[in-house]
């Protein structure tokens, strides 16, 4: 993953990274308006929220080959997660 024009290969560098980010970004939205700068309008002040973040996230592009490699290497189970897909019925 490229952090900040870093390759990151360390999956725990990764998700604090991750964690900071969407913290940062939690917080910008649950901050109390301040002055005249504020909109009714939360489509208008989510963008300019959302301009106000210096980070970036740049994501590689992958393939269906890659994606089924992944699903393929996940032990087969009948438990799921908060989808409710089973890797067997993904499998």
């Amino acid at each position: 993953m490229n952090i900040n024009n870093h390759l990151i290969h360390d999956p725990d560098i990764i998700a604090n990274w991750f964690h900071s980010f969407f913290s940062s970004v939690a917080q910008t939205f649950t901050q109390e308006p301040s002055g005249n700068n504020f909109t009714q309008d939360p489509i208008r002040n989510l963008n300019s929220n959302i301009l106000k973040l210096t980070a970036s996230l740049h994501l590689n592009p992958t393939s269906t080959n890659e994606i089924n490699k992944i699903i393929q290497s996940l032990k087969t189970k009948d438990s799921h997660g908060y989808n409710e897909i089973s890797s067997r019925i993904l499998k």
